[in-house]
């Protein structure tokens, strides 16, 4: 089978290589969602709340399932969701970017140390658009899933 054509790109990320330039266009790099976590502190006390912040970079097309933002953070336990909307990336064609603000607290009881924040993942799916040997054009629905990185935090103890 000889590919025509994908109604997703496949390359992104701009300073962190996850988009990619040639002469003409602008793409996102490996898989059509690329998923990139940043926190506002790595260190909290007691049982204050911490902010995740996730950058989803998605090709134009690809579907994200609504189901997966439904995630375990054990040890620690969601407080909060907040999606933003899908927007186009300056400079770019067909690659979309939403910010998803996760707050999260630990459970009550818990020691001092260090936590581990697990991978956030997201299913996705879109359709590619290939040619058959008789030269028709056919349309296949792809699955993905694609993860962040974990994130570390520390809980340390109030000096006064």
């Amino acid at each position: 089978m000889k590919r025509i054509g994908i109604l997703i790109l496949t390359s992104l990320f701009c300073s962190s290589r996850l988009i990619s330039q040639d002469s003409n266009t602008t793409r996102l790099n490996g898989p059509p969602v690329r998923i990139q976590a940043t926190v506002d502190r790595n260190v909290f006390v007691g049982n204050e709340p911490v902010t995740l912040t996730y950058k989803i970079l998605s090709l134009q097309g690809v579907q994200v399932e609504e189901d997966s933002f439904n995630q375990d953070f054990s040890p620690f336990v969601r407080e909060s969701l907040v999606m933003g909307k899908r927007l186009a990336v300056r400079g770019t064609r067909n690659v979309e970017a939403q910010n998803v603000s996760i707050t999260l607290r630990l459970k009550d009881g818990d020691t001092l140390g260090i936590y581990t924040v697990p991978s956030f993942k997201l299913r996705y799916s879109y359709d590619e658009v290939i040619a058959n040997e008789s030269g028709t054009l056919e349309r296949k629905r792809r699955f993905g899933v694609s993860s962040s990185s974990s994130v570390r935090l520390e809980k340390v103890p109030i000096y006064v």
